[in-house]
């Protein structure tokens, strides 16, 4: 009977060992977790959007292309909203240009420049001034 006792009672601490153990991993593999994902509390969110505006004045079969910060083009052809395909981050720059002007046409640009997402570009074209000499 002493054996039997002895072998439950080597079993029970080898039982209390083992979890313990798994208890220490558990908790040492949860802290390494959550120090891997940090703190983010005081992290902004990324936003981006893609600067756009509107184009007036533009003569039907013209068609005008705008550039961002020497990059991304658009091509517009009618009048009305416009937007460029590449999105602009939060706080990144941006500076929208004339690339090619409208066959006889000249656009100006207002609210070209700045930061952020709110970009409200507007576009006015007109018919080129004919000078008689």
């Amino acid at each position: 009977m002493d054996s039997i006792e002895s072998h439950l009672n080597n079993l029970s601490a080898s039982l209390k060992e083992n979890m313990t153990a798994n208890k220490i991993s558990l908790a040492l593999g949860s802290l390494l977790l959550l120090v891997a994902c940090g703190d983010n509390s005081n992290s902004e969110p990324i936003q981006a959007s893609p600067i756009s505006g509107t184009v007036v004045g533009l003569s039907i079969g013209n068609e005008l292309v705008l550039q961002n910060n020497e990059g991304p083009t658009t091509n517009v052809s009618v009048n009305g909203n416009f937007s460029f395909a590449t999105p602009v981050a939060n706080q990144e720059r941006y500076s929208v240009t004339v690339l090619t002007q409208p066959t006889s046409q000249i656009c100006t640009i207002h609210n070209g420049t700045g930061s952020g997402v709110m970009a409200n570009v507007s576009i006015t074209c007109i018919v080129e001034p004919y000078i008689l000499n």
